[in-house]
């Protein structure tokens, strides 16, 4: 908690650092950003949020691909030729709020705009991934070299302490309360990833007796357990063999590790926004 204010603000380092300071409820950081978008990803292919209505963008829309763009790959960002920062600033500026609404469009008065935005939205739309954001190996590693530039060499005992470190980690993140919206609050817990023990959330989509959209229900229940930081800890080693068999039975995210979204999305000549469904 001491490192906290010297830490860089959007590191996984001051992420970890929140948690010593107040491991309670949170709605916002690397950890509460990333299960908001699985979370949305979810909603999008459960068909609880068409990725549009009309004409319109459902408001979550916009929030999904501004998150799945904080995460685009290297290749995404060399196909657009855009830098991270600059691919997060286009989104934001080109989705314009309908005014009275909780839709979005893009301009119709630049369609070049307009097709460039909906082409990055197709890239970003194809899958949400279902991963670590990031392990507790990168934020020893942020501390070690943090306190460096502070002109404390601290590198070897710290890599001593490996576990003492990852346990504490774990120990600090286990139970915290992720709120993803104001009717959905979600608790973090420790689990295994690839036979290592991990934070991990379990988010879920409920048939709502209310609608999410206008005109539109969520109709099916759907969960995903998903791993927000990895260590190296061997559960095998760390756990008791009754904890291994309770861990094991918590669900791993479908697929290969990869949530798909549907269909692509194209701009008809009207500036709309159209969902392109298979044939």
């Amino acid at each position: 908690m001491l490192i906290r204010p010297y830490a860089d603000l959007k590191s996984e380092l001051r992420e970890a650092a929140h948690y010593a300071a107040h491991a309670d409820r949170r709605d916002r950081g690397i950890l509460v950003s990333n299960t908001l978008r699985i979370w949305i990803g979810m909603q999008v292919v459960r068909g609880g949020i068409p990725p549009f209505y009309g004409d319109r963008v459902p408001a979550l829309i916009p929030t999904l691909l501004r998150l799945q763009a904080e995460r685009a790959s290297k290749e995404l960002l060399d196909k657009f030729n855009l830098k991270r920062p600059a691919l997060v600033k286009l989104l934001d500026k080109s989705f314009q709020r309908i005014k009275g609404t909780d839709f979005y469009t893009l301009p119709r008065d630049n369609l070049t705009l307009a097709d460039r935005v909906t082409e990055i939205s197709n890239a970003l739309m194809q899958s949400v991934e279902v991963g670590p954001a990031f392990s507790a190996t990168l934020v020893l590693d942020q501390l070690v070299k943090l306190l460096k530039q502070l002109g404390f060499d601290a590198e070897k005992e710290l890599h001593n302490m490996r576990t003492k470190f990852e346990l504490s980690l774990l120990a600090l993140m286990h139970g915290a309360e992720y709120e993803l919206d104001k009717d959905t609050v979600v608790p973090t817990h420790i689990g295994l990833w690839q036979g290592k023990l991990a934070i991990k959330i379990t988010v879920k989509i409920r048939e709502q007796s209310k609608e999410l959209i206008q005109g539109i229900r969520m109709h099916e229940v759907e969960e995903c357990e998903t791993p927000l930081m990895e260590t190296e800890l061997d559960a095998e080693r760390w756990c008791s063999p009754g904890l291994v068999a309770h861990l094991k039975g918590h669900r791993l995210p479908p697929g290969q590790g990869q949530t798909h979204l549907p269909p692509e999305i194209e701009i008809n000549a009207n500036g709309a926004l159209d969902l392109v469904r298979p044939t």
